[in-house]
């Protein structure tokens, strides 16, 4: 079974230390809710969302969230000084329904989403026809939002749907989308509506959105003034992952020589990138005010098409569990007891079933002052799974993974292991043919520890909110 490193008690341990200098026991950091919200007294009555936020006058939907998120992706324009680039932000709106109410979804929900933030977005942009065949596989069809204009007349205005739950909690239904800041910044007094079609054209569902809500939602907007057009549309959105490939897979998808290596071994290509989750976490040193911006790492893996992995459920071509959900800030209200039981059939883990990050040491001798022709066991445990998609949805030769880890520590060897059960991976039989492995190059990972800190250094990480607080607290005292 894989275990932690040797080390492994003592970074406990000076975890603990950092976390006691910088949230006192008796603070609690939290996640920030950043969405603005609109919704029926369910939201009240079943999840204890707050009553200011109740309203009778939303119509065909039981909520709506409207949230501005930051990407870690640049956006850069051509100026008269040369390119210029700044930092890209996104309007995103989810809206809830019943889980019985029809909103022309067909087919199985994990495939109605777009690879919007993964690299598999970037890799299309090189790949004109796997970018065709995304855009025609995945995504809800038929939402539209418009935006009416006091006589009558409706004008559509971007609503890209790219991601759809069925279901969250409590019989509801959810999708998100991406708006544009026209219909942010237009007058709050014009009506906005969505509707939903089916493949006929005939609306299976209309969603009346009261002004007043709009009034808040342009407050939200003013609050981020220093948010500009300039990050919100235009230009060209630069890829923010760090990749690395086989020379085969750079000539078939078109991709720059320089991210060739020769040590790729079970993997095609890999990317790395630290990636904005939405949200900002606050509380610390007992201030509510005093937040950091909460990202996350995320690997991606392009295996072969014929790599032997296990996944939860077959059928599914492709998975995505999401980004940005507002639900997480009413799901852990309580809850009724009957509802797993009545959508039982509905509910339950789909993505790939398991894998794991391991990696191990050369031994040392002589007070770890040589090292030893000799390995140490391997360490690492399992990986988070957030996407896949199979080769038959991919459009190309290879099988998409994407999932969240830590950065592992500077080992001689390290792989990607997939198998049935991660648990059970041991030393021995690590080599044996049943596991599919893939190696993660050397010089990649100097390189993936050299964007992490110089993201760090650019975007701030707890240890810089630590020092600044105390450097603050120092000059107070002064």
């Amino acid at each position: 079974m894989l275990i932690p490193p040797p080390c492994f008690h003592f970074l406990i341990v000076l975890g603990i230390i950092s976390i006691l200098f910088s949230v006192p026991s008796h603070a609690q950091v939290f996640t920030k809710d950043n969405n603005v919200w609109i919704y029926s007294d369910l939201f009240v009555k079943r999840f204890g969302m707050p009553t200011e936020y109740a309203s009778d006058e939303l119509q065909g939907a039981r909520g709506i969230a409207i949230r501005l998120v930051p990407l870690v992706r640049p956006r850069c324009h051509q100026t008269e000084n040369g390119e210029e680039c700044v930092p890209s932000y996104q309007w995103l709106m989810e809206l809830y329904f019943d889980l019985d109410q029809d909103i022309g979804i067909a087919g199985d929900s994990p495939r109605q989403y777009k690879p919007w933030r993964s690299s598999l977005y970037f890799l299309a942009q090189k790949n004109p026809s796997l970018q065709k065949h995304w855009e025609e596989a995945f995504g809800l069809k038929g939402g539209k939002l418009y935006l009416m204009d006091g006589k009558g007349k409706c004008h559509p205005v971007t609503f890209d749907v790219f991601s759809y739950k069925r279901p969250i909690e409590d019989g509801l239904q959810m999708i998100q989308a991406r708006i544009d800041a026209d219909i942010i910044v237009a007058d709050q007094s014009r009506e906005r509506i969505i509707e939903f079609e089916d493949q006929d054209g005939k609306v299976l569902q209309r969603v009346t959105i009261p002004q007043s809500y709009w009034y808040r939602v342009s407050e939200h907007q003013r609050e981020h003034s220093e948010i500009t057009q300039a990050n919100l549309q235009g230009g060209v959105e630069k890829d923010p992952n760090l990749w690395v490939y086989t020379k085969e897979f750079a000539e078939k998808y078109h991709m720059p020589l320089s991210g060739v290596s020769n040590e790729m071994e079970g993997a095609m290509a890999m990317t790395f990138r630290k990636d904005s989750r939405g949200t900002e976490a606050c509380g610390y040193f007992s201030d509510s005010d005093v937040c950091k911006h909460n990202y996350t790492m995320l690997w991606g893996v392009y295996l072969p098409e014929d790599a032997k992995l296990y996944y939860a459920d077959d059928s599914i071509d492709n998975f995505y569990k999401g980004y940005h959900i507002s639900d997480i800030f009413f799901r852990e209200k309580p809850k009724r007891g009957d509802i797993r039981d009545t959508y039982s059939h509905l509910i339950g883990y789909r993505g790939l079933k398991s894998g794991a990050h391991v990696y191990r040491f050369q031994k040392r001798k002589f007070l770890n002052l040589f090292k030893s022709k000799e390995k140490t066991r391997w360490y690492g445990g399992p990986i988070s799974n957030h996407s896949y998609l199979q080769s038959q949805g991919s459009g190309g030769d290879f099988v998409f993974a994407e999932y969240t880890d830590s950065i592992a520590m500077m080992g001689v060897d390290q792989y990607l292991v997939f198998d049935d059960d991660s648990q059970k991976i041991q030393l021995r039989d690590l080599y044996d043919s049943h596991y599919h492995k893939a190696w993660i190059p050397f010089d990649y990972r100097v390189e993936v520890l050299k964007y992490v800190k110089e993201f760090e250094n650019k975007n701030g990480s707890i240890i810089k909110l630590v020092e600044k607080h105390f450097q603050d607290k120092h000059q107070g005292e002064k």
